[in-house]
């Protein structure tokens, strides 16, 4: 105890005088059955103790989802909805809780229309360019587009490489 405030010194600085490690002085602690942690808590999980377990909080999620006029939600969406509501949690946290619970949106897998090898660029960058007079003009217009689409673009997320070079890139790594 300090004599001039009243007060105990700061662990840290003791430690740092008699030069002994903070372990060794919980270590000595938990074996006298002393406080373990500075505040007094019982040892357990690290971290900062959240308002609900994670036995309540699958609840607030479905209250959460229930409440959204849409199908399901991603757990970024439910988790900015349970902050609005006041209550604070990590995104890991809220998707490990929904996927445990089965609560994660729907995902669907491949495009209901087919491949969507083109995503719209050929509307946009090719058709919507050009006014064809006969159906062989067109054919030939969109068939130089698809040639030029495919081995001249790069693109960002194919490593900066045409779609014909990532192709083949994947079907090699796949044989």
């Amino acid at each position: 105890m300090s004599p001039a405030t009243n007060r105990a010194y700061p662990l840290t600085m003791v430690c740092e005088t008699w030069r002994v490690a903070r372990s060794s002085v919980y270590a000595l602690r938990a074996q006298q059955g002393g406080p373990v942690t500075p505040d007094r808590r019982q040892p357990g999980k690290r971290g900062p103790k959240t308002a609900l377990s994670d036995e309540e909080l699958p609840q607030e999620v479905w209250t959460v989802l229930k409440a959204s006029p849409f199908l399901g939600e991603g757990h970024r969406k439910v988790k900015a909805r349970l902050a609005a509501k006041g209550i604070r949690v990590g995104k890991n946290r809220v998707l490990r809780l929904m996927r445990v619970n089965g609560l994660l949106a729907p995902v669907r897998r491949g495009h209901p229309h087919g491949d969507r090898s083109h995503s719209g660029r050929i509307r946009t960058v090719c058709i919507y360019l050009h006014d064809f007079d006969t159906l062989e003009e067109a054919r030939e217009v969109i068939g130089a587009f698809v040639e030029r689409y495919n081995n001249g673009w790069l693109f960002q997320r194919h490593g900066y490489m045409t779609p014909a070079r990532a192709r083949e890139k994947l079907s090699r790594r796949a044989a």
